[in-house]
């Protein structure tokens, strides 16, 4: 459905202002130094399963795909329905990942 009206600007600024930062002398757990990599308990995946094989089929990453995409989306025309989306409608529909055209579908490509 319809997203939530964001609260203001200055509304945000002010939560942001109130925040604290954990302190550190408080807290037993508090890590002394961080972690390498390595020694993170990380997932790892191993196997025949391609279980990102639907990610890279629905977003194919490469510079002509970014092209084709961006192509599309500036050049999005309204559909028999009135619905309509791309550039034109950017600002209105950019947090409706469900209405096709409403997003430029870029941050594939980005790095």
């Amino acid at each position: 459905g319809e997203p939530g009206v964001p609260i203001s600007r200055a509304d945000t600024f002010s939560m942001l202002e109130r925040m604290v930062a954990p302190n550190k002398s408080n807290d037993d757990n508090w890590p002394v130094a961080s972690t390498p990599i390595d020694e993170l308990d990380m997932a790892v995946i191993r196997g025949k399963d391609k279980w990102d094989a639907s990610i890279l089929e629905r977003f194919r990453m490469s510079e002509e795909d970014a092209l084709k995409d961006m192509d599309q989306f500036f050049s999005f025309q309204k559909g028999k329905d009135g619905s309509g989306g791309g550039f034109a409608k950017y600002e209105q529909e950019r947090s409706r990942a469900d209405l096709e055209g409403s997003t430029s579908k870029l941050s594939a490509h980005l790095r």
